[in-house]
C-alpha cells in the first residue's frame, strides 16, 4: 500500500505535451476574465471598506515584499492546493461518487478554503471546475497544477501592470462592450478546454 502511494506521488511530475502549453494559457486568459464580472458585481454590491484592498490595489511596485508574497501563490499554492483538492480529493471523491459531481465537491471544499475573502467564492469555484476537469482528462495533476500557476500569475502581471487596462474595463460600466469582453474570454476558455480535450483523445488513440 505504501509502494502504491509512492508511485503515485511521483507520477505529479510524469512529462506531458508541449502542444498543450497554448491551451493552458487560453484557458488560463479566458477564466481570469469570465471572473470579472463577479469581482465587479460584489464590488457594486458592498462598501468600499468591506472589498477586499488586495483586489482594489492593482498599482503594486516590483520589488522584495512584493516577490516574497508572490512566492506562496505562485509556486506553493498551485502545487499544495491542486493536490489536495483535485488530486487526493477528486480521487477519493469520485470512488464513492460520479466524477462530475467529485469535482463539483472539490471546487466547493477549493471556494470555501478562501474564506473570509467573499469576493472570490465563485471565481475560485470557477478555478476549480475547470482545474478538475483538467485533471480529470488529462489524468496527470501537473496539469491544472501548471494552469493555476498561470491564473494566479495573471492577477501578479495586472497588479504590476494592469492598472491601465483594468480601468477602462470599470469605465465601460457593464454596458453591451464590457460583456463583449466577457463573451471574448469565455471563447477563449472553451477553446482551450476543447483544444485539451481534443489533444487527449488523439494521444489515447495512439496510445
Amino acid at each position: 500500500m505504501k509502494n502504491k502511494t509512492i508511485i503515485r506521488f511521483k507520477n505529479v511530475f510524469i512529462p506531458f505535451s508541449e502542444s498543450l502549453i497554448l491551451p493552458i494559457i487560453l484557458s488560463a486568459i479566458g477564466l481570469k476574465i469570465l471572473q470579472e464580472p463577479f469581482f465587479e458585481i460584489y464590488k457594486r454590491v458592498t462598501t468600499p471598506n468591506d472589498f477586499p484592498l488586495n483586489i482594489v490595489n492593482m498599482n503594486s511596485e516590483l520589488n522584495f515584499e512584493f516577490l516574497i508574497r508572490a512566492v506562496p501563490a505562485l509556486i506553493i499554492a498551485p502545487f499544495f492546493e491542486e493536490l489536495i483538492f483535485r488530486k487526493i480529493f477528486i480521487d477519493n471523491l469520485s470512488k464513492l461518487y460520479s466524477v462530475k459531481n467529485a469535482i463539483i465537491f472539490s471546487s466547493i471544499c477549493f471556494s470555501l478554503y478562501h474564506l473570509p475573502n467573499f469576493s472570490n467564492l465563485i471565481p475560485t469555484f470557477l478555478l476549480g471546475l475547470v482545474a478538475g476537469y483538467l485533471y480529470i482528462k488529462s489524468k496527470k495533476i501537473i496539469i491544472p497544477m501548471i494552469f493555476h500557476f498561470l491564473c494566479n500569475l495573471i492577477v501578479g502581471l495586472l497588479k504590476l501592470y494592469g492598472k491601465t487596462l483594468l480601468d477602462n474595463i470599470d469605465k465601460l460600466n457593464l454596458n453591451i462592450y464590457y460583456w463583449m469582453f466577457i463573451f471574448f474570454g469565455v471563447i477563449l476558455l472553451i477553446t482551450g478546454l476543447y483544444t485539451i480535450n481534443s489533444k487527449h483523445k488523439n494521444s489515447e488513440l495512439r496510445a
